[in-house]
């Protein structure tokens, strides 16, 4: 999409001032999406000295992500972004500090593993909310497709200094700071962007929904998956996520006999 935007069009779009809040909490609230698997590895890999461990959690929570997006983006496709953004909110501020204190005090059995999960599930996809916002609430179509480019564009950016922010917290000695701070900045962003004027106009309504055409989705177990190309999607998709998840740890585990496993994240950040 980004090839079909100039940077008049960027320039255009960031001088309507009624857009400003939207999209500055809409980028606070992502840039911790990259950073919070890799603060939860450090930290981790701080208190029990085992990348394995460590990897184990984080892989739990960006598995309970992946889950948690899908449910999260059917729900604000159906009734908008205030509910389930606010619920996942009051269940992502405990769940992350459940896992911080499972870390820090080495619980055994199943728990740390379940609240990384939970973490995961209930981090708020505000990404899927802010991209919906260009054209279901912005409707202009000199902003509809530049403000899509644009939410791309900072995710991607999210991707490049995310890890490296982690990483500084680790290389500091500070991985826990690290973790709270990214926890923080998500819920602060996505609570900012619940109330930004753009976001509270949102036109889902009951009435809106049943005028929708009906989709022609299959039905059964598999729903959709019964489609031999998004199959094929989804399993490319899966090959590329294990890949690059297991480069995630690996790259920091390589970095620990540097010195310092937080060098990890600024490579990360280097080679997105």
């Amino acid at each position: 999409m980004a090839h079909d935007v100039a940077w008049r069009d960027y320039r255009d779009l960031l001088s309507q001032r009624a857009y400003w809040p939207t999209l500055a909490c809409s980028a606070a609230a992502r840039l911790p999406f990259a950073m919070i698997s890799l603060a939860v590895l450090f930290y981790a890999q701080e208190r029990s000295g085992s990348f394995a461990w460590a990897g184990a959690l984080s892989s739990a929570m960006l598995a309970g992500t992946a889950l948690g997006s899908v449910v999260q983006g059917k729900l604000i496709d159906t009734i908008g972004p205030t509910r389930p953004l606010i619920a996942a909110c009051v269940v992502f501020a405990p769940c992350t500090a459940a896992l911080m204190a499972a870390v820090h005090e080495r619980w055994g059995g199943p728990w740390p593993i379940l609240l990384a999960l939970g973490v995961g599930f209930s981090q708020p996809n505000v990404a899927a909310a802010s991209r919906a916002v260009w054209g279901r609430v912005v409707t202009d179509p000199r902003h509809v497709t530049t403000g899509a480019s644009y939410e791309a564009l900072s995710l991607e950016l999210s991707f490049v200094l995310g890890p490296g922010l982690a990483g500084g917290f680790a290389m500091a000695g500070h991985s826990a700071a690290g973790l709270a701070a990214s926890t923080s900045l998500m819920i602060a962003g996505t609570l900012g962007f619940l109330r930004t004027a753009l976001v509270r106009r949102w036109p889902l309504t009951t009435a809106s929904i049943s005028d929708r055409p009906k989709a022609s989705t299959p039905r059964g177990p598999f729903g959709p998956l019964r489609h031999g190309a998004l199959r094929a999607l989804v399993t490319a998709s899966a090959g590329l996520g294990l890949c690059l998840g297991g480069v995630e740890v690996a790259i920091p585990a390589g970095m620990r006999a540097q010195g310092s496993p937080g060098l990890g994240g600024l490579l990360l950040s280097a080679c997105p």
